[in-house]
Formats: structure tokens, sequence, C-alpha cells
């Protein structure tokens, strides 16, 4: 009975420790597949970040068709062209402004080949002359044209007619004082009260300044008259003639007696006679010429031609 008991008890130890062997060698089996689902486990959970990035992405960056492309393309190369373009057309402009011989504007005519003198390398500008003829008093009329010379690329040129205009040579002037004489009285006939209005101005220069006033004289005046006409058609703005001889030798030409004192005042521009006469302050010299004490008598001249006016006093004693 004894016996059997301690068998029984054997038994039982024997039994847990099978139990316990059983159950060490299940651990050791599971541990690897647990540890692997673990990782397993982290790895889907990165693959599942790395999805959610991916997915992220793709939210944020939207699809490119085919015919965006193509329509950027086309953009790309338009931009491309007007930029060549537009440097060509920097490149073609500074080339014809240093090839240019002069800045002179001239309105050219404007047609249906406006662009292709537009697209000239360069222009020179030359002036030539037709129909030289006589004009009055020795001058001679012609027409002056300017043209537009145009250089190409290919070498070829264009001339082009861009201006013409009458004009006058007057160094050719040559008239005398006898020459002149008819228009002169017409002058003098259209301005009597002009000649007058002066006349009377520069006699209140002289009461002002204790002086007896001048005579108007008739020869005189058309003396002057005769000079203000010489002077505007000839451009020349001067005491000494246009034929070069001295303005005094037109007394000489009109056969009117006067001695070695002559005096003459030219003037330009005034508009009326009280202009001209306010112009003669003390200071100037053609105040002093009139309120010369010595001299008794004067003539007076004006000639209007082309929003021109010349004025001219001549006193002697």
């Amino acid at each position: 009975m004894t016996r059997l008991f301690k068998n029984k008890k054997l038994i039982i130890i024997a039994i847990i420790l099978l139990v316990a062997i059983i159950g060490g060698i299940c651990t050791i089996m599971f541990l690897p597949n647990k540890k692997d689902n673990k990782n397993s486990n982290v790895s889907n959970v990165e693959e599942k970040d790395n999805n959610s990035e991916v997915n992220k992405e793709d939210e944020q960056v939207p699809e490119i068709k085919q015919e965006d492309i193509e329509k950027n393309e086309d953009e790309e190369t338009a931009k491309t062209d007007s930029k060549n373009k537009n440097t060509a057309t920097s490149k073609n402009n500074n080339s014809s402004s240093s090839n240019k011989t002069t800045s002179k504007k001239t309105n050219t005519t404007k047609d249906e080949s406006t662009n292709k003198y537009d697209n000239a390398v360069s222009y020179d500008i030359v002036y030539e002359e037709e129909d030289r003829k006589p004009y009055k008093y020795g001058i001679e009329q012609f027409t002056k044209i300017t043209y537009m010379i145009y250089k190409f690329a290919d070498g070829t040129t264009e001339k082009v007619e861009s201006d013409r205009e009458t004009n006058y040579d007057v160094t050719t002037f040559n008239a005398t004082a006898n020459d002149m004489k008819a228009e002169a009285q017409s002058v003098i006939n259209s301005n009597q009260s002009i000649y007058n209005e002066v006349f009377s101005l520069i006699n209140n220069l002289r009461t002002n300044a204790d002086m007896e006033p001048l005579t108007l004289d008739s020869n005189l005046t058309l003396a002057a008259t005769i000079r203000a006409i010489e002077m505007m058609y000839a451009v020349s703005f001067d005491h000494t003639r246009p034929t070069k001889k001295p303005y005094y030798t037109v007394l000489d030409e009109l056969n009117i007696a006067h001695d070695s004192v002559v005096v003459e005042n030219i003037e330009m521009q005034y508009s009326n006679a009280q202009n001209l006469v306010n112009s003669m302050q003390p200071t100037t010299i053609e105040y002093k010429n009139v309120t010369t004490e010595k001299l008794k008598k004067i003539g007076i001249g004006m000639f209007k031609k082309n929003n021109e006016i010349y004025w001219v006093q001549i006193l002697t004693k």
C-alpha cells in the first residue's frame, strides 16, 4: 500500500515535470511568431504611414494632362519667339541709329510701302533743286526738294521724295534804290498812318529831353522805306547794304542832298509804332540818335513780309 502511494506520487511529479517541459517547449516555439507578428505590426504601421504620405502627396499634386503639357510647350515657344523678335528689333534699331548720317526729322510721305522703309538699315538725307528762275531784284527762285535715300540689308537703295518747298537765292540780289523806288512808294502810301504815329512818338522823346521837334522829310522817308525793303528781300539786317555799300549811299542813288552827318536806326519784329518807340530807352544808341540835337530831319520806313517787320529811321541835319 505504501509502495503504491509512493509510485502514485512519483507519477504526479513526473506529470508536472512533463507539463512544465512541454510548456517551456511551447513557449520557445511560439515566442518567435509573436515577435514576428509584433514586427509585422510595426511594419504595417510604417507602411500605412508611408501610404498615407503618398496619398497626401497625391492629393496635393494635380493630375497633369497631355493637352496641358502641349499648351505649356506652345506658350514657351511663343515667349521664345517674342524674345528673339524683340532682340532682333533692338539690334536693328541700334544699327540704324548708328548708321544715320543726320538726325534731321523729315515728314516722309506715308503710303502702302511704309513698312518697307521701316526695315531699312540706315538712311541719308539729300537736297536737290529744280526750276531755278529770276524772281525779283536779281534774286532767283527755285524749288528745293528733300530726298530720303534708304539703304537695305541686301545692299539695295531707294530714293524717296519727302519734302518740296519754294526757296530763294538772295546772294544774287543786285537792285539799286531806283529799282525799288516804285514798290517803296506803294508801301509809303499804305503805311502813312503808321509813319505819322512813329514820328509823333519820337518827337515826344525829344520834347521830354527839352529839344526842338524833328521834321518829317518825304525824301528821307523814301530812302528809309527802300532800306527796309532791300533788307527784307536780301535777308540782311545790317547797316551795310546787300550790295556791300554803306547805308547812306541810298541817298546818293536817289540824288538826295546831304552833308557828312547821316544817321540810321534799324529795328525788326516790333509789331507796332508804340512798341518800337518804347524800345528806345535812354541807354540805347537808337534813343541817342533820335535825340541828337543837331539832327533836324527824319525819314521813317517800315516793310512787312511773311510775318516779319523791318523798321528804319534816317536822320540828317
